[in-house]
């Protein structure tokens, strides 16, 4: 690589959040949550590069969320207006803190990937602009209410870069590292999911807070609560006790394990091992009772 491509390699050596402390921090979130009706509130994907142009709309990434992709160009201190996922218009704009766009459809990562997974994870925002650093994804407008975030914040270029995200004030988590071959979503290597709530103030941000090497981020989606139950996992309409009892009964099972159960571990596409991304998406969605 060369310019504005060439990212050294520092040292690995910051400290990772705990697997139990994350799932502790998120359990908290939701039986805070627990009395509060799930409100309906905007749903978003967002490609933060469009140095390859941006996914198609059929295009679901792990959210497993097809619909219209914004693709914001960097840096955007002003006001981005974001469309929903029919592409119509929204009264919720995004502004970023500096950084750059990087265009790292290169070995190690970048070329295991084609189509729409390249469009979305092969082109970057660098929040530092070049050099490591961190910086903010801001949405203003946001209805309050709670929601699931997936956000994609893995180096194309570079296996050993992590990037330290968090949702709203939550917990750090660290993504990054040797994409699968075939390519295919894996938290946390190529994405983390959040569970978030907005207030009154009706923003949500996603902060670069910490990382080892430099920071990356690909792009985003937003969930919003409440229209209909994905953490469903008994088949009665809700996300409620009963799933989340099944959930932690197959905690960190995979195919072929005793008390493995498929519903748990494919919440996530892609994985289906039942993991911290599955948990954070059943407790993003609970309670939930369709009207």
């Amino acid at each position: 690589m060369s310019g504005l491509h060439a990212r050294d390699c520092l040292p690995l050596g910051a400290q990772r959040n705990e697997r139990m402390g994350q799932v502790r921090s998120i359990l908290a979130w939701s039986l805070a949550a627990a009395l509060v009706a799930p409100c309906a509130a905007q749903s978003f994907n967002v490609d933060m590069a469009i140095g390859l142009s941006v996914p198609a709309a059929g295009y679901a990434a792990a959210a497993g969320q097809p619909g219209f992709w914004n693709g914001v160009p960097n840096p955007y201190p002003n006001a981005f207006a974001l469309k929903g996922l029919a592409g119509e218009a929204t009264e919720v704009t995004l502004k970023t803190t500096g950084g750059m766009d990087l265009m790292l459809n290169v070995p190690p990562n970048g070329s295991k990937t084609s189509g729409n997974d390249q469009r979305l994870m092969d082109d970057i925002w660098d929040p530092g602009g070049g050099v490591p650093g961190g910086g903010t994804i801001r949405l203003d407008g946001m209805s309050p209410g709670f929601y699931t975030v997936f956000v994609y914040a893995s180096a194309p270029d570079d296996i050993s870069y992590r990037t330290g995200v968090r949702v709203n004030g939550s917990d750090i988590l660290f993504i990054g590292g040797n994409w699968p071959s075939p390519f295919s979503f894996a938290a946390p290597i190529t994405h983390a999911v959040f569970a978030a709530e907005v207030g009154s103030d009706r923003v949500l941000t996603i902060e670069v807070a910490q990382w080892i090497g430099y920071s990356s981020v690909n792009g985003f989606q937003v969930i919003r609560a409440g229209t209909f139950c994905r953490g469903d996992l008994d088949g009665d309409g809700r996300t409620d006790q009963s799933d989340l009892g099944i959930l932690l009964s197959a905690y960190l099972t995979c195919p072929g394990d005793p008390f493995y159960v498929e519903a748990a571990g494919l919440l996530v596409p892609d994985d289906p091992c039942v993991t911290q991304a599955d948990l954070g998406l059943l407790l993003a969605d609970y309670p939930c009772a369709p009207p």
